[in-house]
């Protein structure tokens, strides 16, 4: 079977850059996309598993992708995680509507706990994960 792909969604390179090493660590296929617009071409072109989206990028923000994916019916049960900085503004009853599964502190976030997320939003049937690399990493 064909890892599932993630696509991460976020202007900051520096950190999509780290999860996606440990997404491809734990062996899925990731993908990445610097800004909202790119993102979204993305996903008209090979639509994920799951995004990990920033909310807070220059530009077309994440809130915006979110109203864009409710409003295509292929699009629209694609699991969202956001990970973003000043979390504490987003209310989750706000965005669940929206698909979004979960939501992470970017500046205290464990890559880790991203990952495992994933690994539990997965298709049972994905037999490429290895999440005994995830959890060898989270102690």
């Amino acid at each position: 079977m064909i890892p599932s792909r993630v696509l991460v969604i976020d202007d900051d390179a520096w950190f999509a850059d780290l999860l996606i090493y440990r997404l491809r660590a734990a062996g899925l296929i990731a993908a990445y996309a610097p800004d909202a617009l790119e993102g979204m071409r993305q996903i008209d072109t090979d639509p994920p598993a799951v995004i990990v989206l920033d909310m807070f990028m220059p530009g077309v923000n994440g809130l915006v992708l979110l109203h864009e994916l409710q409003s295509y019916s292929d699009l629209h049960d694609i699991p969202v995680i956001i990970c973003s900085n000043s979390v504490d503004t987003l209310t989750p009853d706000d965005l669940y509507p929206y698909g979004v599964i979960a939501i992470f502190d970017k500046a205290t976030v464990r890559l880790a706990d991203i990952v495992l997320h994933i690994q539990r939003t997965l298709p049972t049937s994905n037999d490429n994960f290895d999440d005994t690399k995830v959890r060898s990493e989270t102690t």
